[in-house]
């Protein structure tokens, strides 16, 4: 009876969160056998890679936003951030609106990183110290931002020529088949997931 009742008591139920996480897995699997049956394509290396570079920015500012969340806070300018540092950086690779992309794209890369580096600095600075409640904060920011988009890029697109170093950095395939997005989408992974689990900053 001593025995039956330990076992019992070392049975643990599964909470409501790991019963979210499985539900989830779940319908993930069975949405994945339901199109490989509808597609001999869909369990292809080249098609999943395709899948998972396509979520790499996705996933990449998902990361950003779950510390956020996690801080009881929101960020609605996080599109427009995006899109603007994408135009910052593509606008000095090309050497302007009429340029010939002859411009450094490790030098764009870097000031692109730095222009959402700034936006967030003030967002995060407007927030903490005046006070603001982040949906206004943000949303006035994300109102900003687009404007200043579509000033900078006069409502166009931008196209930069896929110079060697573009394919370097953007679409070289590691082993041949695993695209270089999705490796730094797994390396901010992992930042985000050490500094959540491993740092002072992330526990609270």
């Amino acid at each position: 009876m001593e025995k039956t009742a330990q076992a019992k008591l070392g049975k643990k139920k599964l909470t409501g969160d790991q019963w979210q996480k499985i539900t989830i897995i779940g319908l993930i699997l069975v949405v994945c056998i339901a199109f490989s049956f509808l597609s001999d394509a869909f369990l292809t290396i080249e098609n999943l890679m395709n899948i998972l570079l396509q979520m790499s920015v996705v996933c990449i500012m998902s990361f950003g936003m779950t510390i956020i969340i996690i801080n009881g806070g929101v960020d609605l300018s996080m599109g427009v951030i995006i899109a603007f540092t994408g135009v910052v950086a593509a606008l000095f690779v090309k050497g302007g609106k009429d340029g010939d992309s002859t411009g450094n794209i490790y030098i764009g890369l870097l000031l692109g990183i730095l222009a959402g580096a700034l936006i967030g600095f003030i967002n995060g600075t407007v927030v903490a110290r005046f006070g603001l409640a982040p949906y206004i904060a943000t949303l006035g920011m994300q109102l900003t931002l687009k404007g200043v988009t579509y000033l900078i890029s006069s409502n166009s697109p931008i196209y930069v020529a896929p110079t060697s170093d573009f394919r370097l950095v953007a679409q070289q395939k590691l082993f041949g088949f695993l695209p270089l997005p999705v490796l730094y989408t797994i390396f901010f992974g992992l930042i985000a997931s050490f500094i959540l689990k491993k740092t002072v900053l992330g526990r609270h």
